[in-house]
């Protein structure tokens, strides 16, 4: 193993190791394996894509978007996707700063 390597592993341990980063990945996996969640995700998409293919008829196009918003809405509201929104903007200044470093 290099010395970059070595210090790049050592990076990485250390950010996992911040409360905040391991509350950021427990949220996420929370969110990926809620049933209700990963359906409000899935058909507010589904009625994007039907947005999509539909915006040249007002009628169906309005009823479509209002599904979309309504499942959007619905998967935002909900606890551990604020929770995890939160945290991820926290965390979000050192990514930032990281990024700048390597770059």
């Amino acid at each position: 193993m290099t010395e970059l390597e070595r210090k790049t592993q050592a990076l990485k341990d250390a950010l996992l190791s911040l409360p905040e980063v391991q509350r950021f990945f427990s949220l996420r996996e929370q969110i990926a394996a809620d049933p209700y969640l990963m359906e409000q995700q899935e058909l507010a998409k589904d009625h994007q894509k039907k947005m999509m293919k539909t915006i040249h008829e007002a009628a169906l196009y309005q009823h479509h978007k209002a599904a979309y918003e309504h499942h959007l809405d619905l998967f935002e509201a909900h606890p551990l996707v604020q929770n995890y929104e939160a945290i991820k903007a926290e965390i979000k200044p050192l990514l930032d700063q990281l990024q700048a470093i390597i770059e």
